[in-house]
């Protein structure tokens, strides 16, 4: 089960601002939550409010998250809303979340009958919270599963009025309180509907109109039967649904004046910059100043939001809704008329230059120099968790930086910074950063400064995932992405990684779609840190940079506001003197030539012009960079029992070779697993079989070979496997930590 953290974290990763709640009330802990309602909270704050997990989660509406919640009690009732975010709440009621409209709102308490409006200034308890330990909040359709809907038009209409339960009764208080005598029953019942029919939208004439009619029947003498009251009703209902709407009022199903809004709408577009187009996934963008300042998805409610204002703006009239949708379904068959531009975040690489995006500024890099760019070209698409970065300035020290990351040896900062300044460059694959250590090791502090360098957003660092759907959604909308606190990976998290590391594709079902996919070609430098090395696969492994990190003593610990406040102060220059190494290393990479290229090549040529152009030296990244390929090969081997297993035998001086058939082999290397106190019954780094023998040291060959050992398979009379030392093995220093490693439960391996 997820932590009250981890679910406060997921949601301001959706664009939700959340304060902390009340576990008795159904009100927010802090005395003044004002603020939270024009910016998001840090993950410091997420973490003082809900590491504890007692405080209750809530979700405040308006602007800031994009939401209009209507909270309706059990009694209430509003039919035909359409599929949207839904909650049961501590008292059986529901909360519909919807997107919030591009006009003010009132939040009105009993707005209708058993419903209020939960718009700007207002908030809602979120699940999982419980309120006096017993009511319970639960998603009935949660934010992750399924799209937040637009507010349908007819309730849209009825919020912008005043009505309200109290003000229609006191209105209508003289019928309600007063009944009629036989013979008036059906006439005066047939007024008051067609009266209310026209104060409430249709999906609340149920809720409210039936409710007010039924009351002032039961004042007449005698009440109506309740047969021939619903039908009054239902007659009166069914005339206003089927009577046509004034000229003027945009209609769905369109009419002439709805045609000419729309016409009249595209003509004053074209009199602006507006530039539509498709990506290389035929998603429809705008950009609606022409470059890549702003570039915004047609289909989102930013676009539509400005185009409404912009015609208000300009013609101090509004517009439609239904004209809007109908001029965005123009705008996405126009732009299919124009060539496709492949949209990248953060990073791009464009004409032998590189961009880096500021937000709507941009910083081009090249080998002349870098500069801050007012007007970018269209390169950049954005998401909302993302932030601004800061500008960067000149004449600042990149190794003023090592005073905020927690390492000591010098090989280790070496990599750091070369790995670092090589996250401003795209187009190759990146190792993955895998920082380990003990609680107090700074490792989240360290990722949070990656990020805020490279990649700023408002989710300074992700949570630990297993669906691969949703680490696939998180690929694509972040470039630099630091997964924190990791206990373990799964293989398939593991295999994911590999394939966003060397940018092969991902494919992805649209949403409600049998059968259309989306294919990501993902290349995104990724990191994941934890106590101990959370990567244990060899393949991702082989594709790693492990960096271990000591625990800082009490008398060099500084608080995160410390170090945030003096990081900040630095940090334009920092960024400057980033993109100075960068126009340096630009110039020196051309000149790198490697006699023996390493896993990750491409990346070790990019890192020796960086330490060239940092002044380290290239022949001192090599030798950092080739100790680090040790250590990936050394927590191979101690993460492998079969390697392990191999190691010793030959380590004993029992023998330089051998050469056996695979179930001859795999029952010797078993009593020496005994020996070592492996344990192998259900350990999936375990070859379960004689068959899967040679499969399973195929996965770990190349380290074998470094470690000294090399084999084969022949095929004479019998199949056979040899191995042979290649150079001394080394088993020493190998300690046998992890003897649990893979062991599966019954039901894993009853799948396996």
């Amino acid at each position: 089960m997820k932590t009250k953290y981890e679910v406060a974290k997921e949601y301001v990763a959706m664009g939700f601002s959340v304060v902390p709640g009340d576990d008795r009330e159904k009100k927010p802990l802090l005395k003044s939550w004002k603020e939270y309602q024009t910016k998001l909270p840090t993950d410091i704050e997420l973490h003082q409010w809900f590491d504890s997990n007692k405080a209750n989660i809530i979700i405040i509406t308006g602007q800031i998250s994009d939401l209009l919640v209507i909270d309706i009690d059990d009694n209430g009732r509003i039919d035909n809303l359409p599929l949207t975010v839904s909650a049961k709440t501590g008292n059986n009621g529901r909360h519909y979340y919807f997107r919030n409209p591009n006009i003010k709102i009132k939040n009105d308490v009993r707005k209708w009958r058993n419903i209020d409006i939960r718009a700007e200034g207002r908030c809602v308890v979120a699940p999982p919270s419980i309120i006096d330990s017993t009511k319970t909040y639960e998603w009935i359709n949660s934010p992750d599963t399924t799209p937040i809907a637009e507010l349908p038009k007819e309730i849209l209409l009825s919020l912008q009025g005043n009505d309200s339960e109290g003000k229609i009764d006191k209105e209508f208080g003289g019928l309600l309180n007063n009944g009629v005598k036989e013979g008036q029953r059906n006439t005066q019942a047939a007024s008051i509907v067609g009266k209310l029919l026209k104060r409430f939208p249709p999906q609340l004439w149920e809720n409210d109109v039936w409710f007010r009619l039924q009351k002032l029947n039961q004042k007449n003498t005698p009440p109506l039967a309740d047969d021939e009251l619903r039908s009054v009703f239902e007659s009166i209902c069914e005339r206003e649904r089927t009577s046509p709407q004034p000229l003027g009022v945009d209609k769905l199903g369109g009419d002439e004046s709805r045609q000419s809004k729309a016409v009249e709408l595209i003509d004053f577009l074209a009199t602006t910059k507006l530039k539509v187009f498709v990506d290389d996934k035929n998603s429809t963008w705008a950009a609606v100043n022409g470059d890549g300042t702003k570039v915004i998805a047609i289909d989102s409610r930013e676009f539509k939001d400005w185009i409404f204002s912009q015609y208000y703006l300009n013609n101090n009239k509004t517009i439609g809704k239904d004209t809007i949708e109908n001029v965005c379904a123009h705008l996405r068959m126009e732009a299919q008329k124009e060539m496709p531009i492949f949209l990248n975040v953060r990073i791009a690489h464009c004409e032998d230059n590189l961009w880096f995006d500021l937000g709507e500024q941009a910083v081009k890099i090249s080998a002349t120099g870098w500069e801050i760019v007012s007007n970018p070209p269209i390169l950049f698409k954005r998401f909302r968790h993302q932030q601004k970065q800061v500008a960067p300035e000149r004449g600042g020290n990149i190794e003023e930086l090592l005073k905020f990351i927690n390492l000591k040896k010098e090989n280790d900062q070496i990599v750091f910074l070369v790995y670092l300044l090589s996250c401003y460059i795209c187009g190759f694959p990146h190792p993955v950063i895998v920082l380990s250590g003990l609680q107090g090791s700074s490792k989240s502090t360290v990722f949070r400064i990656m990020k805020s360098l490279v990649d700023p957003s408002a989710i300074k660092t992700l949570p630990p995932i297993e669906n691969i759907r949703e680490f696939t959604q998180i690929a694509s909308h972040h470039w630099l992405c630091l997964f924190d606190n990791l206990s373990k990976m799964s293989n398939d998290l593991s295999d994911a990684f590999c394939r966003a590391c060397t940018g092969e594709g991902f494919s992805k079902r649209v949403l409600y779609s049998d059968d259309d996919d989306f294919i990501y070609n993902i290349q995104i430098p990724l990191g994941v840190n934890g106590i101990n090395v959370v990567a244990n696969k060899p393949d991702l492994l082989d594709r790693s940079l492990l960096i271990e990190l000591e625990r800082i003593s009490e008398t060099e610990r500084k608080t995160e506001s410390e170090l945030s406040v003096q990081f900040n102060a630095i940090k334009p220059k920092i960024l400057g003197a980033c993109f100075d190494t960068l126009v340096k290393a630009i110039n020196i990479k051309p000149q790198i030539r490697l006699a023996e290229k390493p896993r990750m090549a491409d990346w070790a040529e990019w890192g020796c012009a960086i330490a060239e152009a940092l002044n380290i030296g290239k022949q001192k990244f090599l030798d950092a960079y080739s100790e680090k390929l040790q250590q990936q090969n050394d927590e191979v081997i101690k993460e492998s029992p079969l390697a392990l297993v191999l190691l010793k035998m030959f380590n004993d001086g029992r023998t330089n070779y051998i050469e056996n058939t695979p179930s001859e082999l795999l029952s010797e290397m078993e009593s020496v697993a005994l020996d070592l106190n492996i344990k192998i019954e259900k350990n999936w780094q375990w070859p379960q079989t004689p068959s899967r023998l040679l499969r399973m040291m195929k996965i770990i060959s190349v380290n074998l070979e470094k470690a000294g050992l090399k084999f084969y398979a022949k095929k004479d009379k019998e199949r056979k496997i040899i191995i042979e030392r290649i150079s001394p093995v080394d088993f020493g220093d190998i300690k046998v930590e992890n003897k649990n490693v893979g062991i599966l439960s019954d039901d894993e391996i009853i799948n396996y």
